[in-house]
């Protein structure tokens, strides 16, 4: 049974992997003091969980937690600042940059096998296309650079030690137990509410992957303990924010108005976004199994679960 060191473990995706690798695995989760665990309280007292407080900036944590148990691979999945508020930031340099190739030297001193880190489709700046891992980089926030700057550190890192190194660059992800403030959670929330949410005209189209099939990726990757590379992780489907709006509006409530164009884009507004992950799948066998409509529903059901 592999031993594997998993950072992010009380986040959003962290908690779907999680409870993923404990099926087949000995997890060793690094939490902050502070962290709220109400995503794996139904995992405290799994047989296989080992729950360690302690900071990713704490070079001697890091050094005690490796030294003594002989860690096959590590997961990174922690990361500060993702919502859009924080996009551009000095917290990424100052939090996310140095712990995270700590983290990576720590992981190569101790002969670690497989290191797999969480990257973000923004390290490759917009493009009207579907994006494929040659395509170049040209992140245009803080958050994408920084992202970027581990991948590319952490991968030479890597060769230098001979340890496996595997970044995924994820596009975006849903579910139940996301942050509220994301925009399908805020639509979910506002039409069980019997209320109108107010939109953009909506035609943006984004590719949306759900948390289980996240983490059933990252599992096989962890368990085939060879992977190295950069690759892409969404479903490689694109769908319109209209669509995806309108359609949770016919699982709860079809005659609630919805109110597009009420909110303008962003300068910044991303509007076509769409993951190849051929590489991926070809590399491990997988592809998403979840559809959009069932994915959607089970959230629905979540957060309606939350509000009765």
């Amino acid at each position: 049974m592999k031993k594997i060191f998993l950072t992010g473990a009380s986040g959003f995706l962290g908690s779907y992997v999680l409870e993923k690798l404990l099926q087949s695995s000995k997890v060793i989760a690094l939490i902050r003091s502070t962290s709220n665990l109400w995503r794996i309280k139904h995992l405290i007292e799994h047989e296989n969980l080992t729950l360690l407080q302690g900071s990713l900036s704490d070079l001697e944590t890091l050094e005690n937690i490796f030294k003594n148990r002989d860690i096959d691979v590590v997961c990174h999945l922690a990361w500060e600042g993702v919502t859009n508020e924080f996009c551009n930031e000095i917290l990424q340099v100052t939090s996310n940059l140095q712990s995270s190739i700590s983290l990576i030297q720590v992981s190569s001193k101790y002969q670690v096998t497989q290191w797999i880190g969480l990257g973000s489709q923004a390290e490759y700046g917009p493009y009207n296309d579907i994006i494929n891992e040659m395509f170049c980089t040209n992140p245009t926030t803080m958050y994408g650079s920084v992202k970027l700057a581990v991948a590319t550190i952490g991968s030479q890192i890597s060769k230098n030690s001979n340890m496996n190194f595997c970044w995924l660059r994820l596009f975006s992800s849903y579910g139940p137990k996301d942050y509220p403030n994301w925009m399908y959670c805020y639509v979910i929330r506002t039409l069980l509410e019997g209320k109108s949410p107010k939109l953009t005209e909506g035609e943006q189209k984004w590719d949306y992957i759900y948390a289980q099939d996240v983490a059933e990726a990252i599992t096989m990757i962890a368990l085939n303990g060879n992977v190295n590379g950069i690759y892409n992780l969404g479903s490689g489907k694109a769908t319109t924010i209209r669509y995806i709006v309108e359609l949770i509006r016919e699982m709860i409530n079809p005659s609630i108005n919805l109110d597009f164009g009420a909110i303008p884009y962003r300068d910044d507004q991303v509007m076509f976004l769409q993951a190849d992950i051929t590489k991926l799948s070809n590399a491990i066998q997988w592809l998403p199994k979840t559809a959009l409509e069932e994915g959607l529903r089970k959230t629905i059901d979540w957060h309606r679960f939350l509000l009765d």
